[in-house]
């Protein structure tokens, strides 16, 4: 191991730790401090090591060989050459690049961590600081929620939804979804009971965030997951789902905001998105029009048709809340064959590394996860999580240290299994 590789692991570390707890704008004087400046660090000192190093060009080389022959790869690759090559016909080209980047960014990390980090407790410190920063994001969470509401009405509560430091109380519900099932299968199958307790608080704490944020799709979200859990795993679990769901519906302010899912009133907005997305979709289907740029077409298509604006507030809009449709409005046929290639190569991986990997701890966490992955690729049917940066690095995050895993085995540099 080269001096320098603990200095880049623990910086990797920092910026897990950092990304969801730090506001995206913070800065100290005119010096901004984020996880976004952490990253474009990791990525210069990871240059650095690939020109100055020989195991990390001998690493990178390996990589590069590895990933032109990877499925998964295979399909980041394409989607990503539709991402640059429609910044040339993108009506709004910084939007596209603004995209762009932030995209490259997540394939960028995914690679540094399945190709350069790749020793055990090495992985091992990567998946222990996600845990932690769950730990503290979930235990602010619970705190803010209880400072806000303590003296509130239910209409208060209900209209106080938290998002702890994630900024968004979606965002919150999301974070959380992606947690919970790996730690309720850590917790079922940890055989130490000090860190089986851990795991069950860890459950718990992720549980009520999902409740505090009051975010529909993230209700939506645990219970297809609960349903995913049952069907993979075991009945078993349909005793405990019934009863949790039970308790929820007898709290008044959940029993109101799980109501309003079915209120057309709450929903008209997504509506209206997507119609416009199919228009967008019908004049432009073989190349989209550009990646990021729904955003600059959306007022261009109200204009066009008038009737997607009743009934809703007028205000520029992101994204379709649908990523499948955004991917389609904005990238063309290609791009939607690669991107959904690549969710499906995703799951494959997880099904692999789960057959594979026998190490009790990451078998359990994996387990656990592919049901957030199925949950998550879900919940963006009715939203875009992947336009989230504080959400959707910690799924990019997470399939890497699977993949380096997998793919370290194969290169005969970790145990499969090796016990925690």
């Amino acid at each position: 191991m080269s001096k320098f590789d603990n200095p880049f692991l623990y910086l990797v570390c920092l910026y897990i730790i950092v990304m969801p707890i730090l506001p995206s704008k913070f800065a100290i004087g005119r010096v901004p401090i984020n996880g976004d400046i952490i990253l474009v660090i990791i990525f210069a000192i990871y240059l650095i090591k690939v020109i100055v190093l020989k195991n990390s060009r001998h690493r990178f080389v390996l990589g590069i060989k590895n990933f032109f022959k990877d499925y998964l790869s295979i399909f980041m690759l394409i989607y990503i050459f539709m991402l640059c090559f429609s910044i040339s016909y993108s009506m709004d080209k910084k939007l596209a690049i603004q995209e762009d980047i932030r995209f490259i960014s997540y394939f960028a990390l995914f690679f540094i961590i399945k190709y350069e980090i790749n020793l055990s407790k090495a992985i091992d410190k990567l998946l222990y600081c996600y845990v932690f920063v769950c730990g503290i994001v979930f235990t602010y969470g619970i705190a803010d929620f209880i400072n806000t509401n303590l003296h509130s009405s239910m209409h208060n509560v209900l209209s106080n939804r938290i998002s702890s430091t994630l900024e968004n109380s979606n965002n919150l519900g999301i974070f959380a979804i992606i947690a919970i099932f790996p730690f309720i299968m850590l917790a079922i199958n940890e055989t130490r009971k000090k860190i089986k307790i851990l795991f069950l608080i860890l459950t718990l704490l992720a549980l009520g965030n999902i409740i505090i944020s009051f975010s529909r799709n993230a209700w939506i979200g645990l219970i297809i997951g609960c349903l995913v859990l049952i069907v993979l795993y075991s009945p078993k679990f349909a005793k405990l789902f019934i009863l949790l769901a039970g308790i929820l519906v007898l709290i008044k302010p959940i029993r109101i905001r799980l109501l309003q899912i079915t209120d057309m009133s709450q929903n008209i907005t997504r509506i209206k998105l997507w119609e416009t997305a199919g228009y967008m979709i019908k004049d432009h289907s073989l190349l989209g029009v550009g990646s990021g740029n729904f955003r600059a077409f959306y007022p261009q298509y109200t204009k066009l048709h008038p009737e997607l604006l009743k009934d809703i507030v007028q205000t520029p809009y992101f994204h379709p809340h649908n990523v499948f449709l955004k991917v389609q409005c904005e990238l063309g046929i290609i791009g939607t064959f690669a991107f959904g290639g690549l969710m499906v190569s995703i799951i494959i991986k997880l099904k692999e590394f789960i057959r594979k990997y026998e190490d009790p701890f990451y078998n359990a966490f994996f387990k656990g996860f592919l049901i957030s992955v199925i949950v998550f690729l879900i919940m963006n049917l009715i939203d875009d999580f992947f336009s989230a940066p504080k959400v959707a690095v910690f799924f990019w995050i997470l399939i890497a240290i699977s993949q380096s895993l997998i793919y370290n085995v194969d290169k005969n540099q970790i145990n499969c299994y090796n016990s925690k």
